[in-house]
């Protein structure tokens, strides 16, 4: 054994990726025999591709385990013949959202004192290539300073446009309508 142990071994590593559930990787797995010189390290170095179909930050596992292929050759340790790291990566979707038309009808006129509503109206649209995409919009109104806005729920409107969108009441205490639009 002291000349097989001089001259070096034969050994396996075994490099496999692990990736989350919806990702891929090719290959799943290399295997590499060699001969390993007593006291001389090696480094191998293998590329995989991975491929994800949901964003998120993804938490990949790079194992690497060896084991010894010479006949008649143990490995006294081995417990120190695997080790593993870990990186997470963001993985993201491109959602191109964009806001293609936006439309405001009030009540023509009114007097002063008198409530009246207003109806916003936004269509949006997700174009791509990643989707469905969760969204959060955010509609307002704004007024001048001399009157208030008060959001409708789609129940308190439910007259107006079938129910489609949010209105507002806006109320003007001391100036005409015309004063002031």
């Amino acid at each position: 054994m002291g000349d097989s142990a001089e001259a070096g071994c034969s050994a396996t590593p075994d490099d496999e990726a692990d990736v989350p559930a919806d990702c891929t990787v090719s290959p799943a797995s290399y295997e590499i025999s060699t001969a390993l010189a007593v006291g001389a390290p090696q480094t191998f170095e293998r590329t995989f591709t991975v491929s994800c179909a949901n964003p998120s930050f993804h938490e990949f596992t790079f194992l690497d385990r060896l084991r010894v292929g010479s006949d008649g050759v143990v490995d006294p340790s081995p417990e120190n013949n695997s080790a593993s790291a870990r990186v997470t990566i963001p993985v993201f979707g491109d959602s191109d959202v964009v806001v293609e038309n936006t439309a405001l009808e009030c009540t023509d006129a009114t007097t002063v004192d008198t409530d009246f509503v207003c109806t916003g109206r936004t269509q949006v649209r997700n174009n791509g290539p990643f989707g469905p995409t969760d969204t959060d919009a955010a509609l307002g109104l704004s007024a001048p300073a001399d009157c208030s806005v008060t959001a409708l729920s789609r129940s308190d409107h439910a007259g107006v446009h079938g129910g489609q969108g949010q209105g507002a009441t806006l109320s003007h205490p001391s100036r005409g309508f015309r004063d002031f639009w």
